[in-house]
């Protein structure tokens, strides 16, 4: 939702006897198809008493009528009914419709097979020529916690061109340096000097101390033009 956006929906509450649950329902009517041990059964449940439904429980895949009944139906007294489905008849081939008294259909139920559907994987924030300061760090954040530390480089670095004293961006490309330097991100704090050099104090699981070994400010200087691998695994807490 926007802003200052509003919308309203209603909910329709009451209670369902002696269907088995139900597969459709309006504010009128549940209705529900079941089959167990050969045998199709169909229910429909009024929220107030209705006369002269006609019900019409078909096998939707063949066309075959299994059963047209016409009854009263009221939240007292829903209209069940279980007959002979036939060998080849399965759970989805049932369709069960209400139907008024001037033959419009009121409401109708049957099982649907569930769909295979795979998840589309996420797309990219978007194109870094295109986005704001504040979008380039968010994006690249965003990017680096779910391990996708190649795609992030792109938007740290067109926001470094934009404003390369940005701190948090310095701040996150000199985590990145020191975990290709180190084989693990390690917790860490650092001074962003006027001049644009960065001092790393911190600890390590292989002690504590000042992080100023060369390969560590080699990789820092080199980092936002070298390959980069992501590790696989969960950063300490920082």
């Amino acid at each position: 939702m926007w802003p200052h956006e509003v919308k309203t929906t209603s909910d329709y509450w009451y209670p369902v006897r002696d269907t088995r649950g139900y597969r459709n329902a309006t504010k009128d009517f549940a209705v529900n198809t079941d089959l167990r041990d050969g045998l199709a059964f169909g229910a429909v449940y009024s929220t107030a008493a209705v006369r002269n439904h006609r019900i019409v429980l078909r096998n939707a895949r063949s066309g075959s009528v299994l059963f047209e009944a016409t009854a009263d139906i009221a939240p007292d007294r829903p209209f069940t009914r279980e007959v002979k489905a036939g060998g080849d008849t399965g759970i989805y081939d049932l369709h069960l419709a209400v139907y008024g008294p001037t033959a419009n259909s009121e409401s109708n139920s049957s099982s649907n097979r569930p769909r295979e559907w795979i998840c589309p994987g996420a797309e990219g924030p978007g194109d870094p020529a295109k986005m704001s300061q504040d979008e380039l760090f968010r994006a690249g954040e965003w990017l680096d916690k779910f391990v996708r530390t190649e795609d992030a480089l792109p938007y740290y670095r067109e926001a470094l061109k934009k404003d390369p004293k940005d701190l948090r961006v310095n701040t996150e490309m000199g985590f990145l340096a020191l975990s290709r330097a180190s084989g693990s991100r390690p917790s860490a704090t650092w001074t962003l000097r006027s001049n644009g050099t960065t001092t790393i104090r911190g600890s390590t699981s292989a002690g504590s101390g000042l992080l100023g070994a060369p390969e560590v400010q080699g990789s820092l200087r080199q980092f936002s033009t070298a390959p980069h691998t992501p590790t696989t695994t969960s950063p300490p807490p920082i």
